[in-house]
This record gives structure tokens, sequence and C-alpha cells, in this order.
């Protein structure tokens, strides 16, 4: 599911978008903010178990030809993890895929298992749900994302 996931959301999108595809939102919009750069807020990690954890999440994205690609950080507590991420946009929906890369504890904040999930864009924010889990045993379902562009 690592890269090849990623490779396989950004052609559908790109897909999508060469085809006219456009997200669209109800009532007046913002003026929405370059994706690239860095992003941040709060992620919420729900788990089977019905317990859930409140963490930090930053996505800092770098542009590549007819994508997005840089890296992410979450922090629950004291658990770090860092990886890198794969997006695209389509109209006012990113698309993202992420696979962890290192961690500070033998128990990173997402079980060290790839993740994704769709975004709405609302000016300089992004908003969502992302998924994860089902690897080593891992119970995360997934949780809200509400991350706000950092700068200008």
């Amino acid at each position: 599911m690592s890269q090849s996931r990623i490779v396989a959301t950004l052609a559908v999108a790109l897909l999508a978008l060469a085809c006219g595809g456009k997200g669209s939102k109800p009532g007046p919009t913002e003026p929405e903010a370059p994706i690239l750069g860095t992003w941040s807020g709060a992620l919420q990690v729900f788990r089977l178990d019905g317990s859930s954890v409140n963490c930090s999440l930053t996505f800092d994205f770098n542009q590549q030809p007819q994508a997005f690609t840089g890296t992410y950080t979450v922090i629950c507590g004291d658990s770090r993890e860092d990886g890198v991420v794969g997006a695209s946009l389509v109209g006012d929906q990113l698309a993202f895929d992420a696979v962890i890369r290192t961690a500070n504890s033998a128990h990173p904040p997402l079980d060290a298992c790839p993740w994704g999930g769709q975004l709405t864009q609302f000016g300089a924010r992004l908003q969502g749900n992302w998924r994860g889990g089902g690897c080593n045993g891992s119970t995360i379902v997934g949780g809200p994302i509400d991350i706000s562009k950092s700068g200008g």
C-alpha cells in the first residue's frame, strides 16, 4: 500500500482533473490558499474499542509535476512519527496518502500503518477525514482532520 497506493491515488485524481472534474462547495467561498507550504492543526485518532486521542498534524507540501508531495509529522503526547505524503487537488478536494518513515518510540501515534484521506479546502483551511490501521495488529480506524495554512 505504500508508494504504489500513493501513485494510484495521484493517477486517479489526475484523470479526474484532465476530464474536467471539479469539486464544489455551497454558498460563498473564500479565496483558496495555495496548497504548497505548511499546514498544521488537529488530527483525532479513533480506535475500534471506542477510545480516541487528540493529536497535532503538520503537512509540508512541495510541488512535483501535476501533484503534491512532501512530509508529515503527527504528535500525540510524547509519541511522534514522521513520514512522506503524496496528494492531488481536484477542485476543492485534496486526496492524500501517507507512509511513515521514522518514529521516536516503539508505539508510533498511527501504529506505523499507511494512512490517507480526503480533505475539503475552505480558503486557508483543510477539513475532512482520514483512515488508517489494518497493519501490525493496529486497531486504528481514522478520524477527523482540521488544519490551517501557516504563514503567508
